[in-house]
């Protein structure tokens, strides 16, 4: 499996397949190793925004991707 392939299969909201394998590609010079990427989605996985209202404001994966959101500090409150 490639490493998009094993992001898509980690990444709870599976919508827009194609923009995510785009933004997958124009992340490649900033992104990190896949390692981390899975580490901040199950991070992230856990966080109140993720799981209220039934998943409702996960962000599209391509959103995700391209806004680099694996540098997220998870357990601090934004204001």
């Amino acid at each position: 499996m490639d490493d998009f392939e094993t992001f898509w299969k980690a990444y709870p909201k599976k919508v827009a397949k194609a923009d995510a394998r785009k933004a997958w590609a124009q992340t490649k010079d900033v992104r990190p190793d896949i390692a981390t990427v899975i580490n901040a989605i199950t991070a992230n996985c856990k966080t109140e925004s993720w799981m209220k209202a039934g998943g409702t404001f996960i962000p599209y994966p391509a959103t995700w991707l391209r806004g680099e959101r694996w540098e997220d500090e998870i357990g601090r409150a934004h204001v």
